[in-house]
């Protein structure tokens, strides 16, 4: 790897280029590290009620603290022509919602697909789309088996599912219920098979309930028929951004969580205990089917012409453009703990900095060196 020198920034001091009210605010607190607590927490042994009770605020801890990642921009023939901090997105923070969004956002767009008329409760109807939720009994298993398994028990299920319905496109998200047990949800659009939906206190539902309850062995299993392909993405769009812009906002250990069951309360039960236990188990926070998005219009039968898919954009650079190798480099230098404030009291998601303030930073105790570069 090539070296690049950093020790001593020699390089264009743009000091008169950098706003100057920025205030620097180092965080001197011990930091929460997800490496250490899931050692206290695991091999501790703690499981059950103390592990629900020790991971909120651990997490909660851990989201509070503002941290940033320095880059410099590295000329091959001036040296260092420009500096930058970035917050670093952190699972429940305000850039880490944002970015999920603009994941997101894309298949929302899409087109709406309507398989049958949801008000017109007294007759059966078709459908290719169905809202699943599987359950773990605690009776069976602990809490951090179950989030441990969640996954391959997840991908059991599903080749199961098509090995039995054909091929279908999922959406999935986890929850977190309040005894700290994971739920699966997810919205499932078969591409051949239709289900029979019935309109049944309140629900509606399909008559291979049984059928699909039976390809769970973990404990409870709920199926509700989904009138369109929007009615699913709205609900699931909602719980993932209400979900991930509480962490850092809540003053208590938990929000309080409702009492509906599946698709109509999961946005209410959006908690920061399921934000804590993703954390701790290092669950992504959502998955989906590479071709749900070219199933989705094909069942609306849209003479478009292909567009580029949502996961799809690649971005080269840290400006969404080619590199000039040969010349420019965007180096990560290290990490600083702090808040970076300018004009207001919350951290900055991107601040402009001079080599002066860089040196700053790197005298403090919250700095840690990008040990690759070494």
């Amino acid at each position: 790897m090539e070296q690049i020198a950093i020790s001593e920034l020699k390089c264009f001091d743009s000091s008169n280029l950098v706003s100057t009210d920025l205030i620097i605010e180092e965080d001197l607190s011990e930091r929460v590290r997800l490496q250490s607590t899931r050692y206290r927490l695991f091999y501790g042994d703690l499981d059950n009620s103390f592990l629900v009770n020790s991971v909120v605020p651990a997490y909660l801890k851990w989201i509070r603290q503002s941290e940033y990642l320095i880059f410099g921009e590295y000329n091959k023939i001036t040296g260092y022509t420009r500096f930058w901090g970035s917050l670093a997105s952190k699972r429940g923070n305000s850039k880490y919602a944002q970015r999920l969004s603009r994941r997101f956002d894309p298949l929302q767009s899409l087109p709406d697909t309507k398989f049958f008329n949801y008000k017109d409760r007294g007759s059966h109807h078709k459908t290719r789309g169905i809202f699943i939720t599987l359950t773990y009994n605690p009776e069976n298993l602990t809490i951090g088996e179950a989030w441990r398994q969640v996954g391959d028990d997840y991908n059991r299920f599903i080749t199961a599912f098509r090995k039995k319905y054909g091929k279908t496109s999922v959406l999935r998200v986890w929850e977190s219920q309040q005894n700290g047990y994971p739920h699966i949800h997810m919205l499932a659009i078969s591409q051949n098979h239709e289900f029979e939906a019935f309109h049944y206190e309140g629900v509606w539902r399909v008559n291979d309930k049984r059928e699909i309850e039976a390809l769970w062995n973990y404990g409870f299993s709920d199926v509700e028929a989904l009138s369109s392909t929007k009615g699913g993405m709205t609900y699931i769009a909602k719980y993932l951004g209400k979900l991930h812009t509480i962490g850092s906002q809540v003053n208590e250990e938990e929000i309080p969580q409702g009492n509906d069951t599946c698709l109509s309360g999961l946005v209410s039960r959006a908690s920061v205990l399921t934000l804590s236990m993703m954390w701790l188990f290092r669950k992504r926070a959502f998955s989906i089917s590479g071709e749900l998005s070219d199933l989705i219009r094909d069942l609306h039968n849209s003479n478009l012409e292909p567009e580029k898919g949502p996961f799809d954009w690649l971005q080269l650079d840290l400006y969404g453009g080619a590199q000039a190798e040969y010349i420019m480099k965007v180096v990560l230098l290290g990490f600083w703990g702090g808040r970076l404030l300018k004009g207001g009291n919350y951290p900055r998601w991107s601040v402009d900095l001079s080599a002066s303030q860089i040196r700053k930073l790197k005298r403090s105790s919250s700095w840690s060196d990008n040990r690759h570069l070494e």
